[in-house]
């Protein structure tokens, strides 16, 4: 009864006292209603009295001021200092770093020396994920949460790869990360990377002659165009959504021995017939080139025979990952140390010129067989063989099918169980009636063009980084 009374008393009791937070602590925010100043002893809490909470990460005393009373008194209340009973608090939110378990916002009172309802608990905030192509699924206690609000301390992360990605690096032991007490994460996340050299058939039939390519069984290859001509002049090869492997010489000027710029050129992607002003499927694309990238060694076709014939486009914009456009393989840590066996076929596509002497409106396909450079140089007029250079592989035969004009910048690919892997990019052709091509060897390069690589990621995951940053 007493207690109940004591209640009611707070209604007859009421001085109003509007406490205005000047720094910013454990609850930024506090508005007191009482009839009586705060006691600001150190001393154990009088009967009945509430302490105002303190910050818990530095213990440094929450101060707020408010207006002078009727009795020209000041209210100064300190954190850690006791309020008398039936004073009433609105306590807002954390202490930067600290997020509310709720976010409800109600008025406690101190009653019988406790705050009732219970005062809300301020868990530690954990670092920010950065996912890169993995879907984040956020839990706590057993329901949803949205994933781009605060996560504290006991919540729980479902990590999973996007659609066409798959794990970068390491496959995970762990379902789900948890947020620990102290702002951290017990795991890794793990990045994904776009799933690479599969057809999107399925069909690894190898044919022996050339034929039209059907759509969606090289999801890696591109057309590039020279939009000032509006001219298909190069195929390209996707390694990572943001870097296609062509040729050196698909860009370069020969009468002036330079670089062409790159706004002269776009790519696009799910291209089946070579026609720029023709689309004909919903994953076609255009894409626009950020800076093109000759090899470190740089490029100097007349004095070298076409050494280094290679070019990194690094795109303006992330392709889009999809079943009919996906990156080929690479070896990047280079196990691949060796050439595949002689007459070992390798698939190249391109929109070279048919039999009319004219670039064909579809897609062709044709399997090259790997010739070893010994044999290649045997067999080879003599005033083709300076142009197999140090960085270069042939493919192809005497008598059958060959790369053509127009399949420039294409990518040699190489089955390994059920993955194609880029292993050459279409160099310089055999001008001889003999269907026989140079290939620039990406072995050769692999430690530039991972450095490319990496470099854009890098650069990627800054700006990911910031734009989580700001928001």
């Amino acid at each position: 009864m007493e207690s109940v009374i004591r209640k009611i008393n707070f209604f007859s009791r009421v001085n109003i006292y509007i406490c205005i937070c000047i720094s910013v602590f454990l609850f930024n925010c506090v508005v007191c209603f009482s009839g009586e100043t705060p006691t600001t002893s150190a001393d154990p809490l009088p009967e009945g009295h509430c302490a105002i909470p303190i910050s818990y990460i530095d213990n440094k005393t929450a101060t707020y001021k408010c207006p002078r009373s009727a009795q020209n008194q000041s209210c100064i209340t300190n954190g850690g200092t006791a309020v008398p009973e039936y004073t009433k608090a609105t306590f807002s939110s954390c202490k930067p770093g600290y997020s509310r378990v709720d976010n409800k916002t109600v008025n406690w009172v101190c009653l019988e020396g406790s705050w009732s309802p219970d005062l809300p608990q301020c868990e530690k905030i954990c670092d920010k994920l950065n996912p890169v192509n993995v879907d984040l699924a956020c839990y706590r206690n057993n329901g949803p949460i949205d994933c781009n609000g605060p996560l504290i301390t006991g919540d729980r992360v479902h990590p999973t790869c996007k659609q066409f990605y798959t794990y970068k690096d390491f496959v995970p032991i762990y379902e789900e990360l948890v947020c620990q007490e102290d702002g951290k994460w017990d795991n890794i996340l793990f990045s994904c990377v776009p799933e690479c050299g599969r057809p999107f058939t399925g069909v690894v039939t190898l044919i022996s002659d050339d034929t039209t390519e059907k759509y969606g069984d090289s999801p890696w290859h591109v057309a590039i165009y020279d939009i000032t001509k509006n001219l298909l002049i190069c195929g390209g090869t996707i390694i990572n959504p943001h870097l296609i492997v062509s040729a050196a010489h698909c860009f370069y000027d020969r009468l002036n021995q330079k670089k062409l710029p790159e706004e002269n050129y776009e790519i696009v992607v799910g291209k089946f017939t070579g026609n720029y002003k023709v689309k004909d499927n919903p994953d076609q694309k255009s894409y626009k080139i950020k800076e093109i990238r000759f090899s470190n060694k740089g490029y100097f076709p007349t004095l070298t025979y076409h050494a280094d014939d290679i070019a990194i486009l690094i795109l303006d914009e992330k392709i889009e990952i999809s079943p009919t456009v996906l990156p080929a393989c690479v070896d990047w840590i280079h196990t691949q140390k060796y050439h595949p066996p002689e007459g070992t076929p390798g698939k190249v596509v391109g929109w070279g010129v048919n039999e009319l002497g004219k670039l064909s409106e579809q897609l062709l396909t044709a399997n090259l067989p790997f010739i070893s450079n010994n044999r290649c140089i045997s067999i080879v007029p003599n005033d083709f063989k300076p142009y197999i250079t140090y960085d270069k592989f042939c493919a192809g035969s005497e008598t059958g099918p060959g790369v053509l004009q127009g399949d420039d910048g294409g990518g040699l690919l190489f089955r390994e169980g059920t993955f194609y892997y880029i292993r050459g990019v279409v160099s310089i052709m055999q001008p001889s009636s003999m269907a026989i091509a140079a290939f620039t060897d990406l072995a050769d390069h692999i430690n530039w063009i991972l450095s490319v690589r990496n470099e854009v990621e890098q650069d990627i995951i800054k700006k990911e980084t910031t734009l989580v940053s700001k928001g």
